[in-house]
């Protein structure tokens, strides 16, 4: 097997860190050359974590000037993603950063900066750890609209949320954050939304702090917005308070005058509706769902994540596998630095009109 790519993490405090890890060593083409965190809190769980991916554990410098790292997974707190991939960047390594990539519009600002410059000086990449952009449901729902099976899409629903408690979780209540559980975590259905339609003209949001319900450990309990588009309306729906597993009800419809797509991405399944025959798809309904019991998102806890672990590893083998090519010039960055700035763009707006009553905002377009 081929081992051209070299791949370390810098920082283990985010619970995707070992899913990346362990799915990198098992793809052809990629060497996990160890693991490091300059955090002296996680020590406990860096040598846990060594163990389990079996690679050695390094320093920052070690990380920063090995001829053998070729791309960083950075996993920190979110106030200090942007100036640990900087540190890469102007290392010549290519870095792929946990979503959302930063605290607010501004330190995505940076991020976007120097990975311009790194592209110009070492041809290193950025990609933002969207994950949930890999699902096949996702590829599907792109190319239905490409295709125009649906005619014009005039109005759309997503729904998002995370399991109950997630508010009062310090992920969603770190400091200089553009806000809580729906920036932390509505971000992914946020990716999904620019991804598939764009950026939208204008938004209406109210982000709500539930009166005596998650106490004062919280910022935000749950949020609703429209996004506006020249022919389309699109209505997102987020709480941190459901009962569900994770990704069970996350969901995507899409109102075409032509058909109508409902899709989920996990457990996957689709629902297809058309006026006419079209594409290769029959007149009305055509129904598809995963025939195999779909493994949930969320696994058991581990010696060094307490939190969130993740069990359903499907999307990340994608994702590594992109941001390997991608760092090799194989392609372009699949979710770059960019992306993500616009999707705070958008979350930014969201929040703006929120705290001027639910007035309509102006997104700043890229």
């Amino acid at each position: 097997m081929a081992t051209d790519f070299g791949l370390a993490c810098l920082g283990i405090t985010h619970p995707h860190v070992s899913v990346r890890l362990d799915v990198g060593r098992r793809i052809e083409g990629v060497r996990l050359i160890g693991v490091a965190d300059p955090d002296p809190s996680n020590a406990d769980g860096l040598r846990a974590l060594s163990e389990y991916v079996e690679a050695p554990i390094l320093t920052r410098d070690e990380v920063l000037s090995s001829e053998e790292v070729h791309g960083v997974v950075v996993e920190p707190w979110t106030y200090e993603m942007v100036d640990y991939s900087i540190a890469c960047l102007e290392a010549g390594k290519s870095v792929l950063v946990e979503k959302p990539g930063g605290s607010n519009p501004d330190d995505l600002q940076r991020l976007v900066e120097a990975a311009d410059k790194a592209r110009r000086d070492s041809g290193a990449i950025v990609q933002v750890g969207y994950n949930f952009r890999f699902s096949p449901m996702i590829d599907f729902a792109k190319r239905v609209l490409a295709d125009g099976l649906l005619g014009e899409v005039v109005q759309s629903r997503v729904h998002g949320a995370g399991p109950a408690g997630d508010a009062t979780h310090r992920w969603f209540n770190l400091p200089n954050d553009l806000g809580g559980c729906f920036w932390e975590d509505g971000c992914h259905l946020m990716d999904l939304i620019v991804h598939l339609f764009g950026v939208p003209n204008n938004v209406t949001a109210k982000v709500s702090k539930h009166q005596g319900f998650s106490g004062e450990d919280s910022l935000e309990d749950a949020a609703v917005a429209a996004l506006e588009y020249d022919k389309m309306l699109l209505s997102f729906d987020f709480t941190s308070w459901e009962a569900h597993d994770w990704l069970e009800t996350w969901e995507i419809t899409m109102y075409g005058t032509k058909g109508t797509l409902r899709i989920q991405m996990l457990p996957e399944r689709y629902d297809l509706y058309l006026k006419e025959a079209s594409g290769g798809y029959a007149k009305g309904w055509t129904r598809w769902n995963e025939t195999t019991f779909a493994v949930p998102w969320a696994g058991e806890p581990t010696p060094w994540e307490k939190w969130h672990i993740v069990a359903n590893k499907s999307f990340f083998f994608h994702e590594i596998a992109a941001f390997r090519d991608a760092a090799q010039g194989k392609s372009a960055s699949t979710v770059p630095a960019s992306h993500a700035k616009d999707i705070a763009a958008v979350m930014k707006a969201c929040y703006d009109s929120s705290a001027g009553g639910g007035r309509c905002m102006e997104v700043a377009k890229p």
